[in-house]
């Protein structure tokens, strides 16, 4: 998006939880910096911050921005948490030459071609059909969705906010589960369960209704042996990721039911053929010999 090579762009990946900055400068990409979102107010300070710790500096009179919320007109209002990105806000604080805000999710769609056999895991024993729309789909503050698509004008990438879908059930257990988030957020959508606050939302519930509504009960406890990797970790996605899957077996196990019932729909939708799943939903998915 660059006109010269030379010229370097910053890069970000702007979440609900967490902001990741880099600069890309004659096709090399610099470290990631990793920022949270709770210790700046603004979205321009951050980068402002990021800037100013970089080498390159004022220089930089590019920048792309994935963010975490629907685009329009060149602006963001991040859904899951207080942050804008605008880019005529930008442009005036930084001198931008070029800025362009896409939806994180529909920039990951985008990548979906560019990926290898090395780089995937097949899950499910099926070959999938590359010439098949695919579809892109991972938890974090929220829960993101789009889908790249081969079309006979060109191929296009279709974003969306999936994870606002509501919640779909297949048991009387997971009625119960669904009334009580009902009664917490009224519409419970895919991503009241399916991210990281959602996994607290969900083992919480299970945890009322197993144990009655006992404060101590309610309250997450992670194993011993995992607390180096929980210290390493940042936010409440680390219960996913810290594998404490036999601390909390019901909700593990309707966690993985629902990602299910939630992407199969989506497959369905795009005529199936892969799935893409980002990294963060790796660990659960591995067969147990991988």
């Amino acid at each position: 998006m660059t006109k010269d090579k030379s010229e370097s762009t910053v890069l970000g990946d702007i979440g609900g939880t967490n902001a990741r900055f880099a600069v890309l400068q004659d096709g090399a990409l610099s470290d990631v910096e990793h920022i949270k979102v709770s210790e700046y107010q603004q979205f321009a300070d951050a980068l402002d911050a990021f800037l100013k710790r970089c080498p390159a500096g004022r220089s930089i009179h590019h920048a792309i921005f994935g963010v975490a919320g629907v685009v329009e007109r060149e602006r963001c209002a991040l859904t899951n948490n207080p942050w804008i990105v605008a880019a005529d806000e930008l442009r005036a604080r930084f001198n931008f030459s070029t800025i362009h805000i896409v939806n994180d999710f529909e920039a990951l769609a985008w990548s979906l071609p560019h990926l290898t056999a090395k780089d995937l895991r097949l899950i499910g024993g099926r070959k999938p059909n590359v010439a098949a729309p695919m579809v892109v789909v991972g938890p974090g503050t929220g829960l993101g969705v789009a889908a790249y698509v081969h079309g006979e004008r060109g191929d296009f990438v279709l974003g969306s906010e999936g994870g606002h879908a509501t919640l779909p059930s297949a048991s009387s257990r997971e009625d119960a589960i669904i009334a009580k988030l009902r009664t917490q957020f009224g519409h419970v959508s895919a991503e009241r369960v399916l991210s990281g606050p959602g996994l607290e939302n969900l083992y919480r519930v299970i945890a009322s209704l197993v144990l009655g509504p006992s404060r101590n009960a309610l309250q997450p406890k992670l194993p011993r042996r995992r607390s180096q990797t929980v210290a390493r970790s940042a936010g409440p996605l680390l219960i996913l990721f810290a594998g404490c899957w036999a601390a909390w077996p019901e909700t593990s196990r309707l966690a993985s039911a629902r990602r299910a019932a939630c992407t199969s729909p989506a497959a369905l939708r795009h005529s199936y053929a892969i799935i893409y799943r980002n990294p963060n939903f790796a660990p659960a998915l591995r067969p147990k010999d991988a």
